[in-house]
């Protein structure tokens, strides 16, 4: 009996399961495959942002929202500090 292209979309087990073993060891992996997703994301945004194919002023990239951090949690509060 063949098996129709739906049961196999499905993920209906059948005779020949030489795709799994690899499928399985990507889900060992979640924490570096979430790690190296979100590094993506973060190069794609930024290169977007550098390349100005988005307003600035709209969008503004990782980088600079990383320094105007930095700015304010740590600059400010050492000056903050030393001015009383």
């Amino acid at each position: 009996m063949q098996r129709s292209a739906s049961s196999q979309m499905l993920g209906e087990r059948s005779g020949d399961d030489k795709l799994l073993p690899p499928l399985r060891a990507l889900g060992e992996h979640q924490g570096l495959l979430a790690i190296g997703l979100l590094a993506l994301v973060l190069l794609t945004w930024e290169l977007v942002t550098r390349l100005r194919l988005v307003d600035p002023l709209l969008l503004a990239s990782p980088s600079a929202i990383a320094v105007a951090a930095w700015r304010v949690f740590f600059q400010t509060a050492r000056s903050i500090g030393t001015s009383g």
